[in-house]
C-alpha cells in the first residue's frame, strides 16, 4: 500500500507541475504578444516617442500655449546690423522656449522686496524664492498701504508696508496695485495715492531699483467675480499706473503684454478665478521680473517696458 501512495503522490505532483508550466508558458506567450501590439499600435497613434519631424511637430504643440504669452521681442539695439537679426530670427524659429523662461534659476531674489495685493501674496506662495520679502495682503489697496497692518515686522509686531521696507535696504523693490481699485470713479486719487507711496518708499530706499508693475489682464472667467474686472478697464487702467511710474522717476514693467493671449485676455488655465495665478504661471510671472530686472547689472530692460 505504501509504495502505491507514493507513486499516486509523485503522478499529482507531476500532473501539477506540468499545469503551472503549461500556465507560465501561456503567460509569457500573452505578455510577448501584448507588448509587440503595443509596440505598434502604439507607435502608430503617437502614445510612443519617436524621433526626427514627428517629435519636433509634438514638442511645439507644447510650447504653443507659452508662445500666446510672448509680445514683440524687447529691442535691445536698434543700431544692430541685418545679419544680427536675421540670425536672431532663424535661433527663433529653431527654439521656441520663452526668451525669460527659466531666468529666476539663477535669481534668488534675495535683494528684493515685492508689494502688492492678494495676486502678490499668490507669487509669495508659488514663486518659491523665500530669500524675498513680501508685504502683501489680501484686499490691499493703495488707499490703506499707510494705515493698515499687514507686515509682520522682524521684532514680531505688526506694522504698515513703509514700516516694513524701512527694516533694510533692497537692490529691488517691485510693486503692484490697480486691480482692487479699478471700480474708483476718479482714478485721478489712485495716482495721487500711488505717488505719495512710491516716494515714501524711495525716501527709505535711495539705492533700491523700483519697478512699478502694470497690472496683470484677468480671463473671461474675473467678470463673474464682478463686472469691472475686464480687461479693458484693466488697459485703460494701466495708463493710470505708468502716470505714476513717470511722475516718480521709476521704472515701468508692463509685464501686462506678456501674459495675454490672442484675445487680449489672461488664458483660461491660467487662473482658476479667472484673477489669480495657479502655479505655472506664478512661475512664468517670477521668471519675467527676473528678465526684465535682473540682480546684476542693476537695471531692466526698459526697451521691453511700455
Amino acid at each position: 500500500m505504501q509504495p502505491e501512495k507514493v507513486r499516486t503522490r509523485k503522478k499529482r505532483s507531476q500532473i501539477q507541475q506540468s499545469i503551472i508550466s503549461v500556465v507560465c508558458l501561456a503567460f509569457m506567450v500573452f505578455v510577448f504578444a501584448w507588448l509587440i501590439n503595443t509596440a505598434v499600435t502604439g507607435k502608430k497613434n503617437g502614445l510612443i516617442p519617436t524621433f526626427g519631424t514627428a517629435s519636433s511637430e509634438k514638442k511645439n504643440k507644447t510650447v504653443s500655449k507659452p508662445d500666446e504669452l510672448k509680445p514683440d521681442k524687447p529691442k535691445k539695439d536698434e543700431s544692430s546690423s541685418a545679419s544680427d537679426t536675421s540670425s536672431a530670427d532663424d535661433s527663433s524659429s529653431a527654439d521656441d522656449t520663452l526668451p525669460y523662461e527659466g531666468a529666476a534659476m539663477k535669481d534668488d531674489f534675495s535683494d528684493a522686496c515685492f508689494i502688492g495685493d492678494s495676486r502678490t501674496v499668490g507669487l509669495e506662495m508659488n514663486s518659491d524664492k523665500a530669500k524675498a520679502d513680501f508685504f502683501a495682503s489680501q484686499g490691499l489697496s493703495i488707499d490703506k498701504v499707510d494705515t493698515e497692518l499687514v507686515v509682520e515686522l522682524d521684532d514680531g509686531s505688526l506694522g504698515t508696508i513703509a514700516d516694513g521696507v524701512a527694516q533694510r535696504q533692497y537692490g529691488r523693490i517691485f510693486i503692484m496695485f490697480g486691480i482692487n481699485e479699478l471700480g474708483w470713479p476718479y482714478p485721478e486719487n489712485f495716482v495721487d495715492k500711488y505717488v505719495d507711496l512710491i516716494n515714501t518708499i524711495k525716501e527709505l530706499q535711495p539705492n533700491a531699483a523700483i519697478y512699478i508693475e502694470s497690472v496683470l489682464p484677468v480671463s473671461p472667467e474675473a467678470a463673474q467675480t464682478n463686472e469691472v474686472f475686464t480687461n479693458d478697464n484693466i488697459d485703460n487702467f494701466n495708463t493710470y499706473v505708468k502716470q505714476a511710474a513717470d511722475k516718480t522717476g521709476t521704472i515701468y514693467l508692463d509685464v501686462n503684454s506678456y501674459f495675454k493671449d490672442e484675445t487680449g485676455a489672461l488664458p483660461e488655465d491660467a487662473a482658476a478665478d479667472g484673477i489669480h495665478f495657479v502655479r505655472d504661471y506664478c512661475l512664468k510671472w517670477i521668471d519675467l521680473l527676473a528678465y526684465l530686472a535682473p540682480q546684476l547689472g542693476g537695471s531692466a530692460d526698459t526697451s521691453a517696458n511700455g
